[in-house]
Formats: C-alpha cells, sequence, structure tokens
C-alpha cells in the first residue's frame, strides 16, 4: 500500500530514504553546534570550526611518505573548502553536518571519550578507519563523502602532485598558454 502511494507521489522508496538520511543528518549538525556553542553548518562557507574538523581529517587521511606535501603547506584545506562551496546548497549543507558529527562521533561512541580533533594522529586514523570499515552502509557512504573532498583538496595543489614526478607544465596533453601558467605555479610564482 506504501509503496503503491509512493509511486503515485513519484518517489521510490530508496529515494525517501536518502532524502530523510540527509535531511536527518543536517537536523544533526545543527544540534551538535548548538550544543558546542558554535555557528550551524551552512551554504556558501565553512565555518572556521568545522574547517579545523576537515584539516585533522586531511592531516591523517593525506599522512603519505616523507616528502611529500604538506597539508597545511601546500594549500590543500583552502582547496577543499573551495571545492566544497561550488556543491549545491543542500550538498553543503550535508557535508558540514558530516563534520560536525565527525567531531563528536569518537566521544559518544567511543572508545575514546574525546572530541575528533582531541585525538592524536593514530587515533583519528582508528576511527577513521572504523568509518571506512564499517557494516553499516550510511557510515561508509560518510566517509568515501569525506574521503572524495579530501583528495580533490589535496591532490588538486601543485605541490602534492609535483612531489610524485607529475607536471602539469610537462603534459603534452595540456594547452600552451596554460602549460606556461602551471609552468610559473610549479616554480613558486603566484599565478591567479
Amino acid at each position: 500500500m506504501i509503496g503503491i502511494w509512493l509511486k503515485r507521489w513519484g518517489r521510490s522508496p530508496e529515494e525517501i530514504s536518502q532524502k530523510v538520511q540527509a535531511l536527518g543528518l543536517i537536523r544533526t549538525g545543527q544540534l551538535i553546534s548548538r550544543l558546542l556553542g558554535k555557528s550551524p553548518p551552512q551554504a556558501r562557507e565553512v565555518a572556521p570550526w568545522l574547517q579545523n574538523i576537515l584539516e585533522a581529517a586531511m592531516e591523517v587521511m593525506c599522512a603519505y611518505d616523507e616528502g611529500m606535501a604538506d597539508v597545511a603547506e601546500c594549500g590543500a584545506l583552502e582547496a577543499a573548502c573551495g571545492f566544497t562551496t561550488g556543491m549545491p546548497h543542500s550538498t553543503q549543507e550535508e557535508f558540514q553536518s558530516l563534520l560536525a558529527v565527525l567531531e563528536v562521533a569518537p566521544y559518544v561512541f567511543g572508545p575514546r571519550r574525546k572530541r575528533f580533533t582531541e585525538l592524536s594522529s593514530r587515533d583519528r586514523e582508528v576511527h577513521l578507519q572504523g568509518w571506512e570499515r564499517s557494516m553499516l552502509a550510511p557510515r561508509r557512504g560518510a566517509f568515501g563523502a569525506l574521503k572524495s573532498v579530501v583528495m580533490m583538496g589535496y591532490w588538486t595543489r601543485p605541490e602534492a602532485f609535483s612531489s610524485i614526478g607529475y607536471s602539469v607544465a610537462s603534459n603534452p596533453g595540456v594547452p600552451e598558454p596554460q602549460q606556461s601558467q602551471w609552468k610559473a605555479r610549479e616554480e613558486g610564482h603566484n599565478v591567479d
């Protein structure tokens, strides 16, 4: 009976479930923000406290071998925040709400009774691995969303891909004017 009603309404049960989950995530993010006395997740700008959470996750997820670009030094956080502001407004709120949930998840669910940003690097890594390997599909999906933003922020920085020997300036598939711009960037010149 409910399935027939949903089909008449033009929505599948999966679509309704996704919308309910997204709304629940946003409301949870707003509640966490209020409890912490912070500004709530919103579209257009990532609040500084949420940027701190994202940076803490990035430091763990982008902790590669020595010689790789440092998250803070290469501007990966700014790139990731810029990437999120290009998302649809509802997706921006969902992602920022995800960051709020990530901040309190270790405190609420343990085993460490600290916020994510207060954990050691190793404990953050273990916590994120728990999300990645979770039996709960929404938790794995949340990790996937976080990982996508983190990797977009990190691997779009010239300092990151130059540390693995890749150069846009010497890529024959890049048009000549853009090669010159990238060469200047790779040499440390500020080109906008």
